[in-house]
């Protein structure tokens, strides 16, 4: 039998976090009164003028650079690796039984 304990856990983390979250969640409609234009020019204001989201931003970017090289690594070049490892598994083992095919008819 497989292991799905850790399976298990998280889906009932889940089911508690959205029970959590549906009962104390607040939406922010904003301002319906405001343009799309309106809306745009002051997050692009709140973007420039503040230290906050002009810190995080390159944060993010690293962030997500790592993790992209992560995948690369994990994907890409393990999975190359592990292949070629089982392509040479697999020719040892046909070595091994041609030679003792060969060796029994001996």
């Amino acid at each position: 039998m497989f292991c799905r304990s850790p399976f298990d856990l998280s889906l009932a983390t889940l089911a508690v976090m959205c029970v959590i979250i549906g009962m104390k969640w607040v939406e922010n409609y904003g301002d319906s009164t405001a343009t799309t234009l309106h809306s745009f020019g002051a997050a692009l204001t709140a973007i420039r003028t503040g230290q906050f989201i002009c810190l995080v931003l390159p944060l993010a970017s690293c962030l997500i650079y790592a993790r992209e090289l992560l995948e690369y690594v994990i994907f890409i070049v393990w999975g190359r690796s592990v292949n070629k490892m089982l392509l040479s598994v697999k020719f040892a083992e046909d070595k091994v039984l041609t030679f003792l095919i060969h060796h029994d008819k001996c």
